[in-house]
């Protein structure tokens, strides 16, 4: 994200709105007539090289030699074979080579109590060789599963060619142990993992973090190709959120991919067994989460079900600002004030919800942790795409785990017109359970359902191809205080346009007849660099001014 810095005499009153005509300079994006936008490919989370962070679960030794203790890799194919080959730096024995014929999966455990050794990170804010790397010769979907006892979640991976360079965590607060006595807290946190030797990043973390990092203090890392780093926050606060850090790569050429999660997590925070003091069940949180270039402002998600169980305590929605002054309606009601940028707000969600934001947000879902010991379900975190990121064709996994048999679903948002056309795995999907979400978005009414899923492999099309009138889905699964959800396929197209922010807030006191000397910030939200040799700025009003910018080629 990089920062243009302009003095302008006694111009600003207000945030500026920001209009910049250029197109944007990347091969992934193709400008079409207004009405006829269609999905674009190639900017699905499908690639053809992938790194995973399987980040802290639990402490160290937790789960050792147990046979439910594992890290797995997901992988498919597409319309092509592919060869598929799996390495990881820390360990120089590691690799791994297979084949998948067109649409075929397969699932490869990549440490378990027998292994040689663990891919699960361990360290805290030191650079890390312990980065799982896929390349394949034709593109591939792939996805993590970090399980241990009682304690597990999935993530999605995404490829190299939609990674960014600027991205904002999403984690969650930290968590005490279970009956234990302070100091000794799960914490909040995050991994970063680069494609390309000589990558410099810079982490600003949202809170104190395990090293004794202030918050708002940067810390600079050179990483190589296949390494990362992990970051914790203090372990001895549970107040302590890394959700809001901030981390860029210098170079637009040298992307970066982060996973934001917890090593086990409450879910909502500090919540007790029937209301009681006992601490209540936890579980681990892991998802990709996805370039600032990419955020949206719509959305439509509803609670985790579960045929076996009620679950009528809610899930907690997470919405991530951005920028300052972001609002934002929830089901058409003004909800959560204003939020600063990096500010967030939580409420719980029970059926369908719309959010409708002011500008770029990120939408986390987190299942509420079980109720007893008995419950169905447990602690996981998805990212809630925005419907202008909808697509038309996704492969994704359920698990083959028995540990959630009988309790994997799939949770289907699609436009309205769609209903009754959608395919999973070459069948139709009934209209029957669809539930209209009320509200238009951009024009287009949405609907939504929950279906229950088989493990394995599978696919879900709709014939429908224009932006933002495919489906967005999410996966998950429920066991004995146990589960796992991710973000089952993402379109991932970069936003088109740059944003202005006002540096001094509010304006300083200016004596009668003085004048004021404000900043302009102007901050690039787009996947690839900006460039502009000119600015106009347009008075439309005694607070308001349009930019408009000449493209520098």
């Amino acid at each position: 994200m990089n920062k243009i810095s302009k003095s302008l005499w006694g111009l600003f009153n207000s945030a500026l709105l920001i209009m910049f005509s250029a197109a944007i300079s990347s091969a992934q994006w193709n400008d079409c007539p207004p009405g006829k936008a269609t999905i674009i490919k190639g900017v699905t989370n499908s690639g053809t090289e992938f790194l995973l962070c399987y980040m802290q679960n639990e402490t160290e030794t937790y789960g050792a030699g147990l046979v439910d203790t594992y890290q797995d890799l997901y992988v498919a194919s597409l319309d092509d074979t592919a060869e598929v080959k799996i390495t990881c730096k820390e360990y120089s024995l590691f690799t791994q080579t297979v084949t998948l014929l067109p649409h075929t999966s397969q699932t490869i455990r990549l440490s378990n109590p027998n292994s040689p050794g663990s891919v699960l990170l361990q360290s805290n804010e030191v650079r890390d060789k312990t980065v799982v790397k896929v390349v394949s010769t034709k593109p591939v979907v792939c996805y993590g599963m970090n399980h241990k006892h009682f304690t597990a979640d999935a993530f999605l991976a995404l490829p190299k060619n939609v990674a960014g360079t600027a991205y904002m965590v999403m984690s969650y607060q930290n968590a005490d142990f279970r009956d234990e006595g302070a100091g000794s807290e799960h914490p909040s946190e995050f991994s970063v993992a680069a494609f390309e030797d000589n990558t410099n990043i810079t982490i600003i973390p949202s809170c104190l973090t395990q090293s004794g990092t202030q918050k708002g203090t940067p810390i600079k890392y050179v990483l190589g190709a296949g390494e990362c780093v992990q970051i914790q926050a203090k372990s001895n606060d549970i107040t302590l959120d890394l959700t809001g850090s901030y981390i860029t790569s210098d170079d637009t050429n040298k992307r970066i991919v982060v996973y934001g999660g917890h090593q086990r997590a409450q879910v909502p925070a500090g919540i007790k067994h029937d209301g009681g003091s006992m601490s209540t069940s936890r579980n681990h949180l892991c998802e990709a989460i996805p370039p600032i270039s990419t955020w949206g402002k719509q959305f439509i998600t509803r609670n985790f079900t579960a045929s076996t169980n009620e679950r009528n305590q809610g899930d907690v929605l997470r919405i991530l600002a951005l920028n300052n002054g972001t609002t934002f309606k929830i089901n058409g009601v003004p909800s959560g004030g204003t939020l600063s940028a990096s500010g967030w707000f939580d409420t719980l969600i029970q059926g369908p919800v719309s959010i409708d934001a002011s500008d770029q947000v990120l939408v986390g879902l987190f299942s509420h942790t079980a109720h007893t010991n008995s419950d169905i379900g447990d602690p996981f975190f998805v990212i809630v795409p925005p419907l202008k990121q909808t697509y038309n064709d996704f492969t994704f996994f359920v698990s083959n785990d028995v540990a959630f048999a009988d309790n994997n679903y799939l949770i289907v948002v699609t436009e309205k017109g769609a209903v009754g056309q959608i395919r999973v795995d070459g069948q139709l999907d009934p209209a029957l359970g669809y539930i209209s979400v009320p509200g238009t978005f951009d024009g287009n009414q949405y609907s939504i359902k929950t279906l229950p899923m088989t493990p394995g492999i599978h696919r879900i099309t709709t014939p429908n191809l224009e932006e933002g009138k495919g489906i967005t889905i999410l996966a998950y699964g429920f066991g004995n205080v146990d589960g796992y959800g991710y973000t089952a396929g993402a379109l991932l197209k970069p936003v088109k346009g740059i944003k202005g922010t006002r540096d001094q807030d509010p304006l300083p006191l200016v004596a009668p007849g003085g004048r004021v000397r404000p900043q302009a910030g102007i901050r690039n939200i787009l996947a690839s660099k900006v460039y502009f040799d000119s600015a106009v700025f347009t008075q439309l009003s005694s607070d308001k001014y349009i930019v408009k910018t000449k493209r520098n080629i």
